[in-house]
């Protein structure tokens, strides 16, 4: 008979399995990822502005500033590059015509689909290799994580 050992509660610990488990499936996935970001032509803060938007819907320059941790300067040159490629809509605000609103477009959407599907895929290809045992274990942890984290979420920010 084997003794088995709780497994671990501490915050930190938890996380650190957490984090080495993210980062070995990320690192199966960041050679697709670099080759669409290379295919699009797009930056990494340009990949993350359109994913903002895609998350957050209509925000204004300066809120993507505020998100993206950018300058505003930056960010009204990243939002202009995004806007030639056809990947964001930039248009007036109906309440304050001084301010622009920008959205991610249909291409800018299926860019961060085509992203997604070759994430799907490696992580599919990663977890493939697990024992069923394993990947039962891991989908009932995983929908438990994303059932409490869902309840306990901050509510949104109201949007400007």
């Amino acid at each position: 008979m084997t003794s088995r050992t709780a497994p671990p509660t501490d915050a930190r610990v938890v996380a650190r399995i957490f984090f080495d488990a993210l980062h070995s499936l990320m690192h199966r996935t960041a050679p697709r990822d670099l080759e669409l970001m290379n295919e699009s032509g797009l930056t990494i803060p340009q990949i993350v502005a359109l994913h903002v938007l895609s998350q957050r819907g209509a925000c204004t320059v300066g809120d993507l500033a505020d998100c993206t941790r950018l300058s505003p300067a930056a960010t009204s040159h990243l939002v202009e590059r995004l806007v030639r490629l056809g990947l964001a809509n930039r248009a007036e605000d109906v309440e304050d015509r001084r301010q622009k609103r920008v959205t991610v477009s249909p291409d800018g959407a299926a860019i961060l689909g085509r992203l997604e599907q070759k994430r799907l895929e490696t992580i599919g290809e990663a977890v493939g290799h697990l024992s069923p045992a394993t990947r039962g274990k891991l989908a009932e942890a995983m929908q438990a994580v994303l059932a409490e984290a869902s309840a306990k979420a901050p509510a949104k920010e109201a949007r400007r």
